[in-house]
Parts: structure tokens; C-alpha cells; sequence
């Protein structure tokens, strides 16, 4: 039933994208969102992507809802841009988007559409995706990056990351995954984890983001082990492209009295 209804979430309009912020936690500033997509089923309500993604992948159909995402994320950057604010949209790309040879020509087309620099737009690829496929990756990951798109890998951690390949790729980011972020301070394996996966960034000049924080004590943490940027729900809750605005605005209002 949910795959019968997929094939139709594009023309029905049923898909959403929320942003949540992705801050500097030394200075407290925003230095990105990530676009996470959502699917407003008219029977289920809001669907979260894990119930669907894997769906879409396997029939074939995140072809196009990828192309969407893209799509959708460069013109709401764009409204970002014309109000004065400078922010980098990441978005999550998938594994057919790049097998099948369609992600340069999509992401062309998003920032074209959009008249978006390319600076301004992240792409997001897994792990495991990244190293099971690395000769094809680094072509076209090069390619992207020599369009002057930003990379990242997700949920660095998780798989088997061959450290002959990671140096080749054209990224600039790890995120740690959020499991390892969830189960520390307390958990010693996740703390050790986190502490070569920060090195590791360090020594090959890439940024380190942790995804999911949720306590004061995990951003305390991984500011002392030198990880300085994050998301998740302690710092913001993902949100519609308009609420970005106004979001910056109650936090300089808030911050503001507390500098005088």
C-alpha cells in the first residue's frame, strides 16, 4: 500500500522538507541546516523517512524524490539567500542518484533552476555506500566538488571505512553517527570512537559534526575532545524553511540583552 501511494507523492505534492540547524558549539552561531525529508501521507499523516526510504530505493523511485529533494532545498536556500542570509542547505543523496549516473546532471539542474552558487549546497553520502563503491565515488564525488559543492560523508562510524580510500575523497566533513553521540558521555566505547574519528578529522584536515545531540553533557563532551560542530535536539528541532528566519531572530533578541 505504501509503495502504491509513493509512486504518486511527487504530483500529489505530498512531500515536505524540514531544516534543522547545524551550529558552531563554541560560538553558538548556525553554519548550516540539513534537509531532512518528510512524506505527508493523507491517511498516515507525517511519515519519517525511515518507513519509506529503503521502499524508494528499492523500486526504483528515490530516482526522482531525490531530484525533488534537491530541487526543493537549492530554491528554499535561494529564498535564504535573497533575505540576507547566508546559509548552506546539506542534503542527503542516495545510492541510485549515483549509480545510475544522474546526480551531476540533478544537482546542475537544482542550482541552475534555483541561479544557487554551488557553496551554498552540501551533499550528504553514506558510509558504507561510499566505500563499497570507492573508484566510481571519487569520480564522481571530484567531479561535484570541482563544481564547487560542498561533500560530507554520514554516519562516519558505522561502517568499514578504508583509510586508503577516505584520503582520496573530495570531502570536507565527517558527521558521527548519532549512536555513538547517544550512548556517551557514560558509554567508554562510544567516547573512544568519537575521539579517533575527531583525530582522524584533524589530521586529514576535514570538519567533524556529531548529529543527535540532546544533553548538555554531550555537548560538553565533544567540545572538550575538540569536535565544535553539531546538530540535533538540544540546540534546534527541525523546522519549515520559513521558521529558519525567525528561528535567527529570536536567538539574536534572546542573545542580544545578554552582551549588553
Amino acid at each position: 500500500m505504501l509503495e502504491n501511494s509513493l509512486r504518486k507523492t511527487i504530483e500529489r505534492d505530498e512531500l515536505r522538507l524540514l531544516y534543522q540547524p547545524q551550529l558552531d558549539l563554541v560560538n553558538d552561531t548556525l553554519v548550516g541546516v540539513e534537509a531532512l525529508l518528510r512524506w505527508q501521507h493523507p491517511d498516515f499523516g507525517l511519515i519519517d523517512p525511515g518507513r519509506f526510504i529503503e521502499l524508494a530505493e528499492q523500486t526504483g523511485l528515490m530516482i526522482d524524490i531525490g531530484e525533488w529533494v534537491l530541487k526543493t532545498a537549492c530554491q528554499q536556500a535561494r529564498q535564504w539567500q535573497e533575505a540576507g542570509l547566508d546559509i548552506c542547505v546539506a542534503v542527503n543523496v542516495g545510492h541510485q542518484q549515483i549509480q545510475r549516473g544522474v546526480i551531476q546532471e540533478q544537482v546542475e539542474n537544482a542550482l541552475h533552476g534555483a541561479r544557487l552558487p554551488a557553496s551554498h549546497l552540501k551533499l550528504e553520502v553514506l558510509e558504507n555506500f561510499v566505500m563499497e563503491n570507492a573508484g566510481a565515488s571519487v569520480v564522481v564525488l571530484q567531479a561535484l566538488r570541482d563544481r564547487g559543492v560542498n561533500l560530507a560523508i554520514d554516519d562516519f562510524g558505522t561502517g568499514y571505512s578504508s583509510l586508503a580510500y577516505l584520503h582520496q575523497l573530495p570531502i570536507q566533513q565527517l558527521k558521527i553517527d548519532q549512536s555513538f553521540v547517544r550512548d556517551m558521555p557514560h558509554d567508554r566505547g562510544s567516547q573512544a570512537i568519537i575521539r579517533a574519528i575527531v583525530a582522524l578529522g584533524d589530521n586529514l584536515g576535514l570538519e567533524v559534526l556529531a548529529e543527535g545531540i540532546e544533553t548538555a553533557e554531550q555537548r560538553a563532551f565533544l567540545v572538550a575532545e575538540g569536535c565544535h560542530l553539531g546538530q540535533g535536539y538540544l540546540l534546534a528541532r527541525p523546522m519549515p524553511g520559513p521558521a529558519i528566519a525567525e528561528w535567527l531572530e529570536q536567538r539574536t533578541a534572546s542573545i542580544a540583552p545578554d552582551e549588553a
